[in-house]
């Protein structure tokens, strides 16, 4: 049942975007600002303007990833929460160039930038570094299990070029590990088909099976699958949903009305960063902040559906200070606790605040585009707020 039209939408002007403001149904129009991805997990995002979307994410979306090489020789795996100093790397991304015939004409490359925090005496100094989008030839390169929130996977270590750069701007040793065709299994009920499958809920369980957390270990990794990354149904013939180095989801969305509401708990001087709530999608024009609590399902350009199955639970990232490197030092730096005050509405994350919802898109989907300026409404509305439940991270 279509509950209310939002119309996301930019218009493009001699002077710029120009938002417009009041459907002829009188409904009130919704924006789509930004798209974005993250093509190096926990590094600083990159804003683009159109995508193709695959039941995994946005196209090349956290595709590689970082982890801490410990004295023992062990691996940690690398987030920005725990490691805020990911916050001083940019990263953008030339896309594929390909000829009228269909033909690559120059492959794609994701260019990091790195600058020394605020203070430090190189802070002028700006390092870079090149990395194939899609390196074409990793069957010589060692492979490297990963497991994040019990739901593992393998993926190629890419060498020393690579891990010597970034150890050399971190100050320890880190290795860069590229997913390559392999994905990892969406656990709990955030799929939009867990009930259908029998999975258990949040409601359902026992304090006995709660807590856990980055580190959580299982005992036997996931083997390699044939991945068709162009299919609308991900792994062939498979119904669960498979995601990249995304923390828990293939899709996050959040509100620009929410961001605002934010952003009036800090100083006048001061405005809250959209990008440190590291969402896909960014939508401005609800009505009210955090009215995407509720929203159950997002339909853009009438064909291309988003299910929305759990609200993002927030940690300590938000408060990182993109200029130091470290967490923010006043107000901004507080942005969190401030947030504990009224939003923790999820009964499944008690402790943590919510900003966001998760998703999916459904199998006839997978392989369209989206653009900024793209028309959508919220389809379905949801009675109440849902309940998070992932294994060992429900609390």
């Amino acid at each position: 049942m279509l509950v209310r039209a939002l119309t996301f939408r930019i218009v493009a002007t001699s002077e710029g975007l120009k938002e417009t403001g009041v459907d002829d149904d009188g409904e009130r129009e919704s924006f789509e600002k930004a798209l974005y991805i993250y093509p190096i997990k926990s590094l600083r995002g990159t804003p683009i303007s159109h995508s193709r979307i695959t039941r995994h994410g946005l196209a090349y979306d956290r595709r590689f990833m970082l982890l801490k090489v410990e004295h023992d020789k062990t691996l940690r795996n690398m987030q920005v929460s725990k490691f805020n100093e990911m916050s001083l790397f940019r990263t953008d991304v030339l896309f594929p160039r390909k000829s009228a015939e269909g033909a690559t004409t120059e492959e794609g490359k994701i260019v990091v930038k790195y600058q020394a925090p605020v203070g430090h005496p190189d802070r002028d100094v700006v390092k870079e570094l090149e990395i194939p989008l899609e390196p074409a030839d990793v069957e010589g390169l060692r492979i490297v299990e990963v497991d994040m929130y019990s739901s593992a996977c393998k993926a190629y270590d890419m060498g020393k070029e690579y891990s010597n750069w970034f150890s050399g701007c971190f100050g320890y040793e880190v290795i860069l590990l590229y997913l390559g065709e392999n994905r990892r299994l969406v656990l709990g009920d955030l799929p939009p088909n867990a009930a259908a499958k029998g999975r258990t809920t949040a409601e359902s369980q026992s304090p006995s099976n709660k807590g856990g957390g980055w580190m959580s270990s299982i005992t036997e990794a996931l083997p390699f699958f044939d991945y068709d990354t162009s299919s609308s149904t991900g792994n062939s013939g498979d119904d669960d949903e498979w995601i990249t180095f995304a923390d828990i989801a293939a899709y996050l969305i959040v509100s620009e009305t929410s961001l605002q509401d934010v952003s009036s708990r800090l100083p006048e001087c001061e405005a809250m960063d959209i990008s440190k709530f590291r969402a896909n999608i960014v939508l401005s024009g609800a009505a009210e902040p955090y009215e995407e609590d509720f929203w159950g399902e997002v339909t853009v350009k009438d064909d291309i559906k988003f299910t929305l199955t759990s609200n993002c639970a927030r940690c300590r990232s938000i408060n990182v200070d993109y200029n130091t490197g470290a967490q923010g030092i006043g107000e901004s730096g507080a942005v969190l606790k401030k947030l504990m005050k009224d939003r923790r509405v999820d009964k499944g994350s008690k402790q943590r605040p919510v900003f966001g919802r998760y998703g999916f898109i459904d199998k006839a989907s997978g392989g369209a585009y989206i653009k900024v300026g793209d028309e959508a409404v919220v389809s379905t509305r949801n009675k109440k707020h849902t309940v998070f439940y992932w294994p060992k991270l429900t609390s």
